[in-house]
């Protein structure tokens, strides 16, 4: 299966019909968590927190995106999207 990257401004190599110019990617991974914690013998009132998401990793093999990623994960890049 396929993983693309539509990352704002930064063209990739995909040449798949309706994802022309999006990023391959080789990995992709994260990790979501929810505490909830709870009384002995009060199962019925357990307090839950809203879901946490970790880091977000990805790993692609180079590309002509390659140095323009690496130059936004370097310098930041403030309101751009990934999808």
């Amino acid at each position: 299966m396929a993983i693309y990257l539509d990352y704002e401004g930064i063209k990739g190599n995909v040449t798949a019909e309706g994802y022309e110019g999006m990023i391959a990617l080789k990995y992709f991974k994260f990790n979501v968590s929810r505490k909830i914690s709870m009384e002995p013998g009060a199962m019925a009132n357990r307090e839950n927190a809203l879901p946490e998401l970790s880091t977000v990793y990805i790993e692609k093999f180079s590309d002509a995106s390659t140095p323009a990623l690496f130059k936004v994960s370097v310098a930041g890049s403030e309101g751009k999207q990934a999808k």
